[in-house]
């Protein structure tokens, strides 16, 4: 009634739990994303804050910037960022923003020919991972070989990486990285 997000509201342990089974909007995370003319120019004074105080998450991007950003192959695209001063899109800020307030994490999977991204609630086990790709490979799940996505980039390849001994051989207990690429192991 007083016009608050239940969300921040101070409720004893039973109050909560009897608003999160009432699946009420306002109970769930909130990220604001303000849209500015110019991604250097910022959002006009003050309305950062405001909204912060409001709770929350905030990131700024511009729509125009994005929409211009998106029209341009990889290697322009590299140098427009550049000459905004920018490290990374702001779509690369929201996916991220919006995956760490959900609590999730990215895990990739594939082979030779295909590379997937799979997103898991933070803490989840491998054998949940695999489970995410297939119901299949959760029930039969063995073990999985596992490296961190950077590293496997920089190196080139998985055979590349296992003649370096630097895939780990992990079990169904084994709590999955953000990054982490998984080749999982499962008896169909």
């Amino acid at each position: 009634e007083a016009g608050h997000y239940l969300g921040r509201a101070d409720l004893s342990i039973d109050q909560r739990k009897m608003a999160e089974d009432m699946r009420l909007l306002t109970m769930l995370p909130v990220l604001y994303v303000v849209n500015t003319n110019d991604p250097a120019e910022g959002a006009p004074p003050g309305l950062i804050e405001k909204l912060s105080e409001r709770g929350g998450r905030v990131i700024e991007l511009s729509a125009a910037f994005e929409d211009e950003l998106g029209e341009l192959d990889p290697e322009e695209r590299a140098l427009f960022l550049d000459d905004a001063g920018l490290c990374e899109s702001g779509r690369d800020r929201f996916i991220r923003s919006a995956h760490n307030l959900l609590g999730l994490i990215t895990f990739f999977s594939g082979n030779e020919n295909e590379t997937r991204a799979w997103s898991i609630v933070a803490g989840a086990t491998a054998k949940q991972a695999a489970g995410k790709i297939h119901t299949d490979m959760e029930k039969g799940f063995i073990r999985a070989e596992v490296i961190d996505a950077a590293t496997l980039i920089d190196i080139g390849s998985r055979s590349e990486a296992k003649k370096r001994g630097l895939l780990r051989i992990e079990g169904r207990e084994y709590v999955v990285r953000d990054g982490d690429v998984l080749q999982i192991l499962f008896n169909p």
